[in-house]
Order: structure tokens, then sequence, then C-alpha cells
């Protein structure tokens, strides 16, 4: 079965994912090589996609690639999504939206409990302001960009029934341990 009609968020694509039994790839290596043989024949994948640029991608490449990249997923002919992943700052969400992105992810983690629900509020009033859905991140899996061999750092648990009900978050990326 294939879907031709567009679909936003990850959310949504998880509905379409139940509704084929399929999977789902996550593209998240923007702009390299990968995104465009993606694009260009997506049947070759035979599963939704999630494009996921990460924010350092932004930042050296800028935002001018993405309406090209945007156009082309709506013309595939399986489901996708264009998705900021691990945002920072409400700052990068706003780029993100004005750049035409259809999901954000705000990785408030970091931040403490309340900062990061206060955070991650901010970014779901925006974004459902203009149809777009909002994964957050709570709690830590420890560092994982440093050495190998390097501490893992702190592991904190928290509240994520909370955390939804305050924030009103799409999806939620939790610390399990």
């Amino acid at each position: 079965m294939v879907v031709t009609t567009p679909v936003d968020s990850p959310a949504a694509l998880a509905r379409v994912i139940a509704l084929v039994k399929g999977c789902l790839s996550d593209c998240a290596h923007w702009p390299r090589s990968g995104i465009w043989p993606t694009l260009r024949n997506p049947m070759r994948v035979l599963a939704p996609v999630i494009i996921a640029v990460h924010p350092d991608e932004l930042s050296h490449v800028g935002v001018d690639l993405m309406p090209a990249i945007i156009s082309r997923a709506h013309r595939a002919s399986v489901p996708v999504a264009v998705h900021l992943d691990h945002g920072t700052s409400f700052e990068q969400v706003l780029l993100a939206l004005r750049a035409g992105f259809t999901s954000v992810m705000i990785d408030g983690s970091a931040l403490p409990f309340a900062e990061n629900g206060a955070l991650t509020r901010q970014v779901v009033l925006a974004a459902h302001a203009v149809g777009v859905s909002v994964e957050a991140e709570l709690g830590t899996i420890g560092r994982t960009d440093v050495e190998p061999e390097a501490d893992a750092g702190p592991i904190v648990y928290t509240d994520p029934a909370r955390f939804v009900e305050q924030t009103g978050v799409d999806s939620l990326a939790v610390a399990i341990g």
C-alpha cells in the first residue's frame, strides 16, 4: 500500500505505519548524499520517512535548501516529515517554523525540569499555532557526544506524565535507563 497524501508529523506517520503494518526510516544525515536519493526514489525505502535536520547542519548550510526539500517531500509517494532534531532554543525552533519544517523537537533536557517545561510550552504554543507538531526531550541518557572512554555523566529521571500534561507536547523522548 502506498500512501500518497502528505503526512506532516511524526505522530501522523506513526498512525500510517500502524495502518500499513510497516516501519519508519529516520534520515538524520542531511544534507549529505543520503537525503536526495531517499526523496528522489522513496519507493526504495518503502516506508514513511523523517528527514531529521539538526540545528548545527542549518547553521552551516542555512535554510536556503529547505523549500526544495520540503517541496520534494510533499511529492514523495510515501509519507515524509521534515523535522528539526534536537533544537535547544526557541530561536532555533522559530527558524525551523519559518523555513517550513513540519515538526520540531525542543531538547531542554539539560535544563532543570521547570525550565525545560517552560521552554517546551513556549515552543508548543508557537508551533501549534501554525499546525506543526512538537517533540520534547526529558531526562538524560548521559553524555554521548564526547570521547567514548569519558564518563557518561549523571542520569536524571523525571515525571513524563506531568511534563506532557503541563506542556501539551505531542511526543516525548524520555530517558529509560
